[in-house]
């Protein structure tokens, strides 16, 4: 039985108990206490589903909030593959170590350099509280900085482009 038939067989019942007591409250031989312990119950269970669904509702508020995360991570994951596929690292390479074999790593200052970069003109930088690596192209001559930087933007722009 789905959800919204088993909601609307008990608000039926509910109902349908609600007169059952009111056509009891009207007969004559009727006991007060009798009444009272059968609106108790219906009242009892008018607010166990009047609770019940609202629990349901914060459930499913969750459930939205965290699929819209789920989301944004898959989407901010797959920019970093490609990101990293873009700059020649391999990002597969994480799942190879456990966490603090990856902390010890950082600890130690081991540094994983893509291909075709020369480890003396990289520049580590600490800014916004993180550390970033930036590109030292003084020794690079001007056409080769130029066609770095183009081939980047070319890669990212299509990428943007693919992602609209």
């Amino acid at each position: 039985m789905s959800y919204e038939k088993a909601k609307e067989k008990f608000e039926a019942i509910v109902a349908r108990m609600q007169l059952d007591l009111k056509d009891y409250a009207n007969k004559p031989g009727a006991s007060q206490r009798a009444i009272d312990a059968k609106l108790d119950d219906v009242n009892a269970l008018v607010e166990f589903y009047t609770l019940a669904n609202e629990l349901i509702s914060e459930e499913e508020m969750k459930n939205m909030e965290l699929q819209l995360a789920y989301t944004r991570l898959h989407t901010d994951t797959s920019k970093l593959v490609v990101f990293c596929e873009l700059h020649r690292v391999n990002p597969n390479l994480v799942f190879h170590y456990t966490l603090a074999e990856l902390e010890q790593m950082h600890d130690n200052g081991v540094r994983i350099i893509p291909p075709k970069i020369d480890p003396d003109q990289i520049k580590w930088v600490h800014k916004n509280g993180g550390i970033e690596l930036e590109l030292q192209t003084e020794s690079m001559e001007k056409d080769e900085k130029a066609a770095v930087y183009d081939r980047k933007y070319q890669m990212l722009n299509l990428l943007t482009q693919s992602r609209c």
